[in-house]
């Protein structure tokens, strides 16, 4: 559907029915987030002349969790949402399983680590806990001691994502989930050591994304994940600056199988050789992010595309064949519903 239809068509529906339209897929969740169509309802329904795109979006979210009962996520833009607006989530249900802010390109996010532990302390039942970003906002209130003091009181969550919390240095504090099956972090504490223990402590284990941890983890992290039993199905490391060697690596992609993603950002050492066998043994791989990977060729992405046939993704930045391979893949069908960047 044209975008233009599309937001034309929205425009004549109210806030409950756009809710409702968001969770249909990402590209609708896209069009009935539009500014244009928040104003609009704005106007619509609760007052006479539409305030900032960002103050609409508040009382947005204010005025849903108004109509909506007894709901189990909570799934938030962290442009001005605050503590406040997340307690009157809350105190509509008690059942709240899945907590998720998104904090993009807006100003400093006003969620505080009084409002994270409010989340835990009153969400017996929370299972899923996301924090992530999109653009370079931060939740600079939440700590340590908001991190554990939440861990502490939802200790059954199975999803973690913590990005874009650089206050947050004692990752340790993450040990007191009993049972994680998906853990994505995003700092520059990230170790070893620490990777070890996850791996170690959480047999069930299928989802590790680690970001940011360019200084501070060496082979020994790809050792640790070779040696684990965990069938991960989903594993990246990111932003590692070539902190790691070609036989960790090929290692690492010689024990991988049957995965949904993987990623190695920042290693220039992936080659033709490396790619075929990564999908030889992950043909139903849907997502492949290699940023740095500057040896690779057009001969390894045909063979990738060919073995890969349910490839949604692929990202393979850094390189200087990037324009041949922008033209390589728009001319080849193998490529045809493959996503690729360059």
């Amino acid at each position: 559907m044209i975008r233009d239809v599309a937001l034309c068509t929205f425009a004549y529906l109210d806030y409950a029915e756009l809710c409702t339209l968001a969770k249909v897929s990402a590209g609708w969740r896209k069009l009935a987030e539009d500014d244009k169509l928040w104003k609009a309802v704005y106007v619509k329904f609760f007052a006479l002349e539409p305030p900032n795109a960002a103050s609409v979006k508040r009382q947005f979210a204010e005025q849903i969790l108004l109509h909506e009962q007894n709901f189990h996520s909570l799934l938030l833009n962290a442009a001005q949402i605050t503590d406040e607006v997340i307690l009157s989530a809350l105190d509509i249900s008690a059942n709240l399983r899945a907590f998720a802010l998104n904090a993009d390109n807006s100003p400093p996010c006003l969620f505080t680590q009084a409002g994270l532990q409010a989340v835990a302390q009153r969400c017996a039942n929370l299972r899923i806990l996301r924090l992530e970003r999109s653009g370079p906002a931060q939740y600079d209130e939440l700590t340590n001691e908001a991190l554990g003091a939440t861990c502490r009181a939802a200790r059954n969550i199975r999803c973690l994502t913590l990005k874009g919390c650089p206050e947050i240095d004692a990752l340790a504090e993450i040990f007191h989930c009993l049972d994680l099956r998906e853990l994505a972090v995003e700092s520059r504490y990230i170790s070893d050591q620490f990777v070890s223990d996850v791996l170690a402590r959480y047999p069930k284990l299928r989802v590790l994304d680690l970001c940011g941890c360019c200084d501070s983890m060496t082979d020994n992290t790809l050792r640790s994940i070779v040696r684990s039993a965990q069938p991960l199905i989903r594993c990246e490391v990111r932003n590692i600056k070539n902190c790691f060697t070609q036989e960790s690596v090929q290692s690492l992609i010689n024990h991988l199988q049957n995965m949904d993603a993987f990623g190695l950002s920042g290693y220039d050492g992936i080659t033709d050789a490396m790619l075929q066998t990564l999908a030889d043994r992950n043909p139903k791989m849907t997502y492949l992010y290699l940023s740095g990977a500057t040896s690779v060729t057009t001969q390894g992405l045909d063979y990738l595309a060919l073995r890969c046939q349910k490839l949604q993704a692929l990202v393979i930045q850094g390189s200087q064949d990037r324009t041949r391979f922008a033209d390589h893949t728009q001319k080849s069908s193998h490529f045809a519903k493959i996503a690729c960047s360059f």
